[in-house]
């Protein structure tokens, strides 16, 4: 409160009555001189400033508390990225154990939600805590906004008199006018400073949001990638598991010329079983194209019934880590077409991979080429057998004879059985001549019906040879005695 001029030791009290001016009293700068030391000015600026630190504070402890779990959130979302990377390399790498914590790695990455603070707490009371300190700053520039803050700093909420408050309020211009300043300017836009501090954690919670949503979208589309690959690696096995039935069969045609056509034990024992028992080890084609009687079956064809019990493994991985909602598009049918029905599992390699729509029509068309060839090679061994025993085909005199009375008569000078030299000599030049065109036939024959393709066991290869042989004998190769 103010203070005011008291009577000298001794005399009464004198009562001055000024006139009203001003303040209403005459003596204000006395008053004012005598209050020069008094601490009206720091108890309303240091309230003031209170109210601005106590706000102050609690945006910060808001903030670092909302930057603490941030940061915690954008870690959470790194490690399951991570995670969900690391993870789906093993699985496509071979290793198709899949724990729980990895399904659930999953199930957190391919949620889209984030974990992590939305913004500020206690947003709504941090802004009008600010926005209060800022305002007491401002105050203590109008008449009315000083007589507040007196009644608030100095009357301690009780009532404080008009005159009192009316000469606190000269007082305070007078002597607090500096820390009313420095208390205005320490609490100067502390709304503004709260707002943006609001704002910009609202729009980092946002961004943990998106971020979350985005990792469930990159989750979402390595796990697509990881069943197209997979699909890709069964059409691929089929397509070569095809090409090395086509390939068999192929060879099967005759293109390979009058050679044997050698086939694993397993091949041919899937050939004869497709073909009734018609083919086999040792059969001889003669000649016969059986491309038009073999063919690949197409039965179990197909990208799920190529697959082995690994791929299976790797597939039910997958399917443990998309769960119900890791797949987007027909990457979920996809993978459901693979792990739908184990039993389809190895159907193709254990699928006899040749069929023969017409096994009596293949038996009758070797049974024929084998008559062929057998009616053409009678006749010209009987033939040869004539030549070689009675001459005939020769055309002098005598080509009937006995073929070792006939090279009698070529090698004596006189001859004999009544033919001359020359003339046996003549003979034995046809008979020869007619014993040479016989075997050509039957060497064009052979060709004609590749007698050599013959069904037969292709050797296994010969193991490579060590790099780093033993030795014995003091370095020397080991030898047997």
């Amino acid at each position: 409160m103010a203070v005011t001029n008291s009577s000298q030791p001794g005399q009464p009290a004198q009562t001055n009555t000024p006139p009203q001016q001003g303040t209403g009293y005459v003596n204000l700068g006395s008053y004012v001189n005598a209050n020069q030391n008094n601490q009206l000015g720091n108890t309303v600026a240091g309230g003031i400033e209170k109210a601005g630190t106590q706000a102050t504070s609690a945006l910060g402890a808001a903030n670092n508390t909302f930057q603490t779990a941030a940061t915690a959130e954008q870690n959470r979302q790194a490690n399951l990225g991570q995670g969900v990377s690391t993870t789906l390399g093993n699985v496509t790498g071979g290793n198709y154990t899949v724990q729980p914590s990895d399904i659930n790695t999953f199930q957190q990455a391919l949620s889209g939600q984030s974990q992590g603070p939305t913004g500020l707490n206690n947003a709504g009371q941090l802004a009008q805590n600010a926005q209060n300190a800022q305002q007491l700053g401002q105050s203590a520039t109008t008449a009315a906004g000083q007589y507040n803050l007196l009644q608030n700093y100095v009357g301690n909420g009780q009532q404080y008199g008009l005159g009192q408050q009316t000469l606190d309020s000269a007082l305070l211009g007078a002597t607090g006018a500096s820390q009313l300043g420095q208390a205005r300017q320490a609490t100067a836009n502390l709304g503004g400073q709260a707002n943006n501090a609001i704002n910009q954690a609202a729009a980092q919670g946002t961004s943990l949001q998106n971020g979350a949503q985005q990792l469930a979208s990159n989750t979402q589309n390595q796990l697509g990638s990881a069943v197209q690959n997979y699909n890709q690696q069964m059409a691929a096995n089929l397509a070569a598991a095809e090409a090395q039935t086509n390939a068999t069969v192929a060879g099967l045609n005759g293109v390979n010329g009058n050679a044997a056509v050698n086939l694993s034990p397993a091949e041919l024992q899937q050939l004869s079983a497709a073909s009734g028992g018609v083919l086999g080890q040792g059969t001889d084609l003669y000649g016969l194209n059986l491309g038009n009687y073999v063919s690949a079956n197409k039965q179990f064809a197909n990208t799920q019934d190529i697959q082995t019990a690994q791929n299976l493994a790797q597939a039910n991985a997958l399917q443990q880590l998309a769960g119900s909602n890791g797949l987007t598009g027909n990457n979920a049918a996809l993978l459901q077409s693979y792990t739908a029905n184990p039993n389809a599992v190895g159907t193709y390699q254990s699928n006899n991979p040749f069929t023969v729509a017409n096994q009596a029509a293949l038996s009758q068309a070797l049974t024929g080429q084998q008559d062929a060839y057998n009616g053409q090679m009678n006749l010209l061994n009987y033939s040869l057998n004539n030549a070689q025993n009675t001459g005939i085909g020769g055309t002098s005199p005598g080509a009937q004879m006995n073929v070792g009375n006939l090279y009698q008569a070529a090698s004596s000078p006189t001859g004999g059985f009544g033919l001359t030299q020359a003339q046996a000599q003549q003979a034995v030049s046809a008979n020869q001549a007619e014993q040479a065109s016989l075997n050509q036939q039957m060497t064009q024959a052979g060709n004609q019906f590749d007698i050599n393709r013959i069904l037969g066991v292709a050797q296994p290869a010969a193991p490579a040879a060590s790099a780093t042989p033993v030795l014995g004998n003091n370095g020397q190769p080991l030898t047997v005695s």
